[in-house]
């Protein structure tokens, strides 16, 4: 905790160095909103820019679930919190002290999750203060704001669409008050957000009128971070002030019911891995476990999840034992016949199978298909192809080209039959079947199965995911052997254009590729 310290004690330096440079207020200070467009496939969603509300929400629900530790709240305190506070004086400190709110508001922007955690406490007590004295009848309120046209470009692209502004914010209930205060500056759009909220509605994020709760005791209205609204109508008034209306929506209505899970607390960690944030993951991870009672299952999926993580770094060792202490509290919790302890036995088997253990690696997998017997739930029959997939690699990787095409053939069978909405594993599915015709020197056939990966992938992922890049390289291969270079070197440049954006230039598959490609130019100019 003391390394996140002296982070924090950085950052509040670097907010104050900001303040004393540029005297910045509100209007100046851009709200972090994040667009969320309801159409958009769930999948890729979750991976995609607009995927960041996604991440935003669970972000918030999962700090408002976790238990507070009072390590955090000593840390603050030794910073800058002073000894009284009480968390029914939350919102009073949070305005009284603006470095405060600055501090949390950026690391809400940035989503530091070091500085969240020790901020968790806090943000739960402003939460239940603004519950307490939630404001009860509909109302009307202002927020100005000065934008860049980028900002408000996107907006105005985004009308009917959801936004979520994830701080704190408060607005004014007088028109005239917001206006007063929204002056001309050069190369920025003077934008007044109208907003209409109804807390009838039920939702999460209460709202309040904070005057007697603040410390200078304005006629404000402040809103819980992560509050969800609709962009209603954006229009160019007379006054040239772009007048934004919102509508405040309830985070539980239809539209949102998609993206919501049972438990929140694992998901948020599972989309931090999902958008490559693997280090903050492994730091939430860790936090989620310490914070649960040794008896709670889901000690078992923290460790589960710490050693994907583990395997993602390529830390075998380390994975294994993670895994294996999964497993056991598995077995304690679940016994031998349960889709946690399969999920255990093939997150082993994989570890092993990347160790080059092959006959290990078999019998955990087997371990996991009698692990899931005959049970035939979605989740069993997605984690039976995950296995018959995994027996493939294994085969694949000893040069058993038929028997592997079998066992994707099954994997692909059951996701296909079974598991529709599943569409990127079906895509993955693909993908290793071109593999092994690829081996087996059925060219035709490895291009048919490569082109319906890519399809798939087109509709679930971003174009910049690292399934795009294998699957071009891999298409590559097959027109190199082909002697087709030409096609050979298309293919490539797509798949070294990928690995350029999401590693370094001495990453294998970036140096692997250009070698590729080189190799190509080369034979193309003969």
């Amino acid at each position: 905790v003391k390394a996140v310290v002296t982070h924090v004690k950085e950052l509040i330096a670097r907010i104050q160095f900001d303040h004393e440079k540029q005297q910045q207020n509100k209007i100046y200070e851009s709200l972090p909103i994040s667009i969320f467009d309801p159409k958009i496939v769930h999948e890729k969603l979750t991976t995609d820019l607009q995927g960041h509300l996604v991440h935003s929400q669970l972000l918030i629900n999962c700090l408002l679930q976790m238990k507070s530790d009072v390590r955090d709240k000593n840390e603050l305190t030794s910073l800058n919190f002073e000894r009284n506070y009480t968390p029914d004086k939350a919102i009073w400190w949070y305005t009284r002290n603006s470095f405060l709110s600055r501090l949390l508001n950026k690391a809400l922007r940035t989503q530091n999750i070091d500085i969240l955690f020790l901020f968790q406490f806090f943000i739960v007590n402003i939460r239940e203060q603004l519950e307490q004295f939630r404001h009860r009848k509909p109302i009307v309120v202002y927020r100005n704001q000065l934008m860049s046209n980028d900002k408000l470009k996107k907006l105005k692209d985004s009308i009917g669409q959801f936004i979520s502004i994830n701080s704190f914010f408060s607005a004014t209930m007088e028109i005239d008050k917001a206006l007063l205060y929204l002056p001309n500056s050069d190369g920025l759009e003077r934008v007044l957000f109208e907003i209409e909220a109804d807390p009838r509605l039920g939702s999460d994020r209460p709202f309040a009128n904070i005057k007697s709760l603040s410390f200078d005791q304005e006629d404000e209205i402040l809103f819980m971070l992560g509050s969800i609204f609709q962009i209603v109508k954006i229009v160019l008034d007379s006054r040239k002030i772009w007048r934004v209306q919102l509508k405040l929506c309830s985070d539980n209505s239809q539209q949102f019911y998609s993206i919501q899970d049972t438990n929140q607390l694992l998901t948020f960690g599972h989309v931090l891995m999902t958008m490559g944030n693997i280090d903050e993951a492994k730091i939430y991870y860790e936090r989620l476990r310490d914070g649960l009672s040794k008896d709670d299952p889901n000690q078992a999926r923290c460790y589960e999840a710490l050693g994907s993580i583990a395997d993602e770094q390529r830390d075998y060792e380390i994975s294994l034992k993670l895994y294996n202490q999964s497993l056991q509290i598995n077995l304690k919790q679940w016994g031998t016949k349960h889709l946690y302890t399969a999920s255990s036995y093939n997150s082993i088997g994989e570890i092993y199978r990347k160790q080059g253990n092959y006959n290990k690696a078999l019998e955990y997998y087997d371990k996991a298909l009698e692990a899931l017997g005959t049970d035939s739930t979605v989740k069993a029959l997605a984690k039976k192809a995950v296995c018959y997939n995994n027996i493939g690699i294994v085969n694949q990787e000893q040069n058993q080209y038929k028997e592997a095409l079998d066992f994707y053939m099954k994997a692909f069978k059951i996701r296909k039959d079974c598991l529709p909405n599943d569409e990127t594993s079906l895509g993955m599915s693909y993908n290793n079947m071109g593999n092994a015709y690829y081996f087996l020197k059925f060219y035709e056939d490895a291009i048919y199965h490569y082109q319906e990966a890519l399809k798939i992938y087109k509709k679930t992922l971003p174009p910049q995911h690292p399934k795009f890049a294998s699957t071009y390289n891999n298409i590559g291969a097959i027109y190199d052997d082909q002697g087709k270079f030409n096609d050979a070197l298309s293919y490539y440049t797509d798949a070294y254009q990928i690995y350029c954006n999401i590693h370094s230039l001495t990453h294998p598959n970036v140096i692997k590729i250009k070698e590729n490609i080189d190799r190509i130019k080369s034979k193309i100019k003969k």
